[in-house]
């Protein structure tokens, strides 16, 4: 044992000692702990991420219809009965996705319209 890490001991005992609560950093408690307290802190952190990306899936979900019907609401009756206006605006998207992909010499995943 170094003298560093002997004074640090002595110092905790003595302060143990007279009932004060000795002040560790989060890795020493880990290595205290075999690393349980970095593992629980990890999967704290996980099962988080995972619980966000479940609550913006089922936002969507529910959102998805309001705003589809919000999208038709400003289109005119023509348009609501004319398969034709989705169909354009599909193709019109499919085109510029494969014009983006050809700009950044990506393999052609879409085929062509």
């Amino acid at each position: 044992m170094t003298k560093d890490k002997a004074k640090k001991n002595s110092v905790e005992i003595a302060a143990a000692r007279e009932g004060a609560v000795v002040q560790r950093t989060f890795w020493e408690r880990n290595k205290l702990t075999h690393g349980y307290l970095l593992q629980k802190k990890i999967g704290g952190v996980g099962i988080s991420i995972v619980r966000a990306i479940l609550l913006f899936g089922l936002c969507f979900l529910i959102l998805q219809p309001v705003l589809n019907k919000i999208s038709v609401s400003f289109m005119t009756e023509d348009d609501v009965y004319n398969p034709i206006v989705f169909r354009s605006r599909c193709i019109r998207l499919l085109k510029i996705t494969r014009s983006q992909q050809r700009s950044w010499n990506m393999p052609r995943a879409l085929p062509h319209p």
